[in-house]
């Protein structure tokens, strides 16, 4: 069981002058509307400044359907149902836990669990903006088929899921591309995998964090893909505790993981980074007074926005933290949503192509009417988010010259640099001078390495190919 614990306390400050939260808006009423309590990616823009939103609700029949809806910054319009109505014997009419991601020119991938056949498979409709999307169905095993998740990276739909067919709940991968590929079985293992999330960057690198009980208690586990293999499963936090809401949130530059866990009889918040390789020590970043459910979060530019639901009052509160990722600390906190008059689920947050944080969360505020719940859909937005972000810079220019590679600091700050192999593996710890010189006294093979470079500020990590 792990001993360390980082305590970064929460502290009230206002965002920033220019930045303002809107009024809450209703997005769908008199619903039984729900986004899936998992880190699924139910929201996605392009870069016209659309926001697409997609969820699973009674509005037809007695048996949940998939709705989408867009925001164009302004209003939301449009609405579609996704799933095909009811047709063939046999069909139970049960749609749920949607995923969506998203190309910057609108164009859509929607998957989600269906039980068509009788059992939850999963299927699927692409759309192109021209042509009306056929239903297609993805896989066919008669087993249980759970939690699809989406991302668009790399010009083309990454897409995990959970699947039982093995005996026990397992983690598959497949990818769009135009087409469908062939299903890949990435976490094989003897303990049911409950919960996941990951992350595809656009150099075919993908992380991968899960949920496994391997005994009698749900942790937490990672694997990375590199070189188009899987590396070995890794821990990421076990012990005598579950771990809960798994969710990697990244831009490619900055890859955070939020999750939480029962240490001491409450669920606190928990945040890792990772390196490219592996993830740094959880550290606690809630004050261990409420439980914590729901973490989600975006980044922008060196701002790391978390979103999270507190128990302090009965139905719940979502809390905003803004995590400076330069200073690594948390600068402020604020309640983005009040108490209400019913429970909140599942806060889901994008920045869109204007620079507008959209946050929509469901409640159990309606009035039930026939064959509906109470659960609505509500949105508000934090303008003003983008004008405030400075990118980071490096402090460091890195060259390759063929038979050694260069690094040269741009600034005075004293640095360090690690070297580690595609393992993980440290095989150089050292620290740096105004230009540092590495060759094969340092690559002992042609390999890819891994080069941390760590300032007083910040943590870089470079990926290097060596061929000499």
């Amino acid at each position: 069981m792990r001993k360390i614990y980082i305590f970064l306390l929460f502290i009230t400050a206002y965002i920033t002058v220019l930045a303002q939260w809107s009024s809450i808006r209703t997005v769908w009423f008199y619903a039984n509307a729900y986004f899936p309590p998992t880190s699924t990616h139910v929201a996605g823009v392009d870069t016209s400044g659309n926001t697409y939103l997609v969820w699973h609700d009674h509005i037809f029949e007695f048996e949940f359907d998939i709705v989408q809806h867009k925001f164009n910054g302004t209003s939301w319009s449009g609405w579609q149902r996704v799933d095909d109505a009811l047709s063939g014997q046999g069909y139970y009419g049960l749609s749920r836990m949607p995923s969506i991601s998203v190309e910057p020119d609108g164009k859509r991938l929607i998957v989600w669990e269906d039980m068509k056949t009788g059992y939850f498979e999963l299927h699927s409709k692409y759309y192109n903006n021209i042509d009306i999307p056929s239903q297609r169905q993805l896989t066919d095993d008669s087993a249980y088929t759970w939690y699809p998740k989406l991302q668009y990276a790399d010009n083309r739909h990454h897409l995990f899921y959970i699947d039982s067919k093995s005996g026990v709940f397992n983690i598959y991968y497949n990818y769009y591309d135009s087409l469908w590929h062939n299903e890949e079985h990435v976490i094989a293992v003897d303990s049911a995998c409950n919960d996941f999330s990951f992350y595809a960057y656009n150099d075919s690198t993908m992380v991968l964090s899960f949920l496994m009980k391997p005994y009698e208690y749900d942790n937490l586990y990672y694997s990375v893909k590199s070189n188009g293999i899987w590396n070995t499963l890794h821990p990421l936090f076990t012990g005598n505790f579950d771990v809960t809401y798994p969710n990697i949130i990244s831009n490619s530059t900055n890859t955070f993981i939020l999750f939480t866990a029962n240490i001491n009889g409450l669920y606190q918040l928990f945040m890792s980074k990772f390196n490219g390789i592996s993830w740094s020590m959880p550290e606690l970043i809630s004050n261990n007074e409420t439980n914590i459910m729901h973490p989600t979060g975006i980044i922008n530019g060196n701002d790391f926005h978390i979103f999270f639901i507190s128990d302090e009052f009965p139905n719940g509160i979502i809390k905003h933290s803004v995590y400076d990722i330069i200073s690594d600390s948390i600068v402020s906190t604020e309640t983005a949503v009040e108490v209400r008059e019913g429970p909140i689920y599942s806060p889901k947050v994008v920045i869109d192509s204007n620079g507008n944080l959209q946050l929509m969360f469901t409640c159990a505020d309606g009035e039930r009417t026939s064959n509906r719940g109470p659960n609505n859909i509500y949105h508000l937005t934090l303008s003003g988010v983008k004008s405030n972000i400075t990118e980071t810079v490096k402090p460091y220019a890195l060259s390759n010259y063929g038979n050694y590679y260069s690094i040269s600091m741009t600034d005075d700050n004293d640095y360090s640099i690690s070297i580690l192999d595609k393992t993980g593996r440290c095989i150089a710890d050292m620290p740096g001078d105004k230009r540092l010189i590495l060759d094969n006294s340092y690559f002992k093979r042609n390999d890819i390495y891994f080069l941390i470079i760590k300032t007083n500020k910040n943590i870089y990590t470079e990926k290097v190919l060596w061929l000499n």
